[in-house]
């Protein structure tokens, strides 16, 4: 029960109003009796069939209060029943968020259009729509454009994953940047077939003086460098842009991308968060120097960078570590090289990353590379008494022999860093107390040595916990 005890001293109706409305469910309309008369009905979970659509929206006309709404809609029939109640949706004068998830059924170009019922909602300043594989394509993409002119909409995420939208399409959607009050825009249009030409064309209305948070997931397109290009050209352009979040995985982008791409987010002087995905990319040594590039920006705060088969070697990851271990700002960085071509010399070089001047947290994963028991022990002496407070560490299980083990060891029981994770997949997973200094073995018992058994073991016994 939420403060039983104090309950007996009332709270002003609007301080109840506002934690509600800070907390967006119905939690607290469960505490007492006079709370559910206060808050029920102000923010809302549902989930529908579709044919019983309407008498729900009618349902939720009746809540004078209602302020947030989680609807799910599932099942066939939409195209019947949908663009009057997405209508009726509309005139909530009192809703202010939206949650709106279609699942189960496809539009088609045929329902698309019902999307534009939701443009009269002038109150509406957070809307998310889930429209994934409803088949909507460009003429979808042309009636979701349509909530550009929302006067008061803030924050807008649409899930458009596996619609088949173009060039075309991506054209429309790029009015939605031109939003008055639009400060966080987040469009997962993954598994579609926008090319560089629906990129450019998608990002022509981008650059606005409101924009503060961009997310675009564009994994399983027809991107090669010319859209890379273009995505850091446009972030460089937005003045109040503070995060981005780009999801480029399985594309066509090289290294001449890779480094343009991280040349336009460098320019920029107001990030301070940045997401970026690449895997499966030809992105190789040459592209590794070119994203070395952010840690050269004077603002950039938090890193996540993900390299997964990118056909990184030695020479690419010490260009990498070399030059994000001089970032001036930076305090978390996340850099996944999993799966690359490093060999010791890499993973000796990857330890320059300690020498970011204000580094705190620091993530490396590096499994799926043919690293030497010497490297190993290599990475965990250079970071043993590193600057930091928390620190992670994904290995390859296979190559791990006694000198890795115990400077491991030692790395996991040294005052610095305060909090060392390290994870081997391919061992039995071992509990954790998530204390300081604590060692993670995370995965199975796949093809695990005898010796790797005596390993886990030992750091079982070192922790006092029991095998699972």
């Amino acid at each position: 029960i939420f403060f039983r005890i104090l309950m007996t001293a009332p709270f002003p109706h609007d301080v109840w109003t506002r934690i509600c409305d800070f907390d967006q469910t119905s939690v607290l309309c469960l505490v007492c009796t006079r709370l559910y008369v206060l808050l029920h009905g102000r923010h809302v979970t549902c989930q529908t069939p579709a044919a019983q659509l309407p008498p729900k929206v009618a349902a939720l006309q009746a809540l004078a209060s209602l302020t947030t709404l989680r609807l799910t809609v599932t099942g066939q029939g939409l195209l019947a029943v949908g663009r009057p109640a997405f209508a009726a949706l509309a005139r909530l004068q009192t809703l202010s968020t939206l949650v709106l998830m279609l699942q189960g059924d496809k539009l088609g170009t045929e329902g698309a259009p019902m999307l534009e019922e939701l443009q009269n909602a002038k109150q509406l300043q957070t809307l998310t729509l889930g429209l994934t594989a409803t088949d909507i394509r460009d003429c979808g993409a042309r009636a979701l454009s349509g909530l550009a002119a929302l006067p008061a909409l803030a924050a807008l995420k649409l899930d458009l994953w596996g619609n088949k939208i173009t060039q075309v399409g991506g054209a429309a959607l790029a009015r939605l940047g031109a939003g008055p009050a639009l400060e966080r825009l987040s469009l997962d249009c993954a598994g579609n077939e926008i090319c560089d030409a629906g990129v450019r064309a998608l990002l022509e209305c981008m650059p606005s003086r409101s924009l503060r948070c961009l997310s675009l997931d564009l994994e399983y397109n027809v991107v090669s460098d010319a859209g890379a290009e273009a995505l850091g050209s446009v972030c460089a352009q937005c003045p109040q842009l503070v995060e981005v979040t780009l999801g480029l995985a399985r594309n066509s982008i090289e290294s001449s991308g890779a480094a343009r791409l991280a040349e336009g987010l460098g320019r920029s002087r107001t990030l301070q968060q940045v997401v970026l995905d690449l895997s499966s990319n030809k992105v190789c040594d040459s592209g590794a120097c070119g994203l070395a590039a952010l840690g050269a920006s004077p603002s950039l705060r938090c890193l996540k960078l993900t390299l997964r088969n990118t056909h990184i070697s030695d020479s690419g990851a010490a260009l990498l570590a070399k030059g994000l271990g001089r970032a001036p700002a930076m305090s978390d960085l996340t850099l996944d090289l999993g799966g690359c071509n490093i060999g010791l010399p890499g993973a000796t070089d990857v330890v320059q990353l300690r020498t970011a001047p204000r580094l705190r947290r620091l993530s490396i994963d590096l499994t799926g590379n043919a690293i030497p028991d010497e490297g190993i022990e290599a990475l965990a002496t250079g970071f043993q008494h590193a600057r930091l407070r928390a620190l992670h560490l994904a290995i390859p299980a296979k190559w791990v022999a006694e000198r890795g083990r115990q400077a491991l060891e030692r790395l996991r029981t040294s005052s610095r860093p305060k909090c060392v994770t390290v994870e081997v997949p391919g061992l039995q997973p071992v509990p954790s107390r998530w204390a300081s200094n604590t060692l993670l073995l995370r995965g199975r018992y796949y093809r695990a040595s005898q010796w790797e058994r005596h390993v886990a073991r030992t750091w079982v016994a070192s922790d006092s916990s029991s095998v699972v």
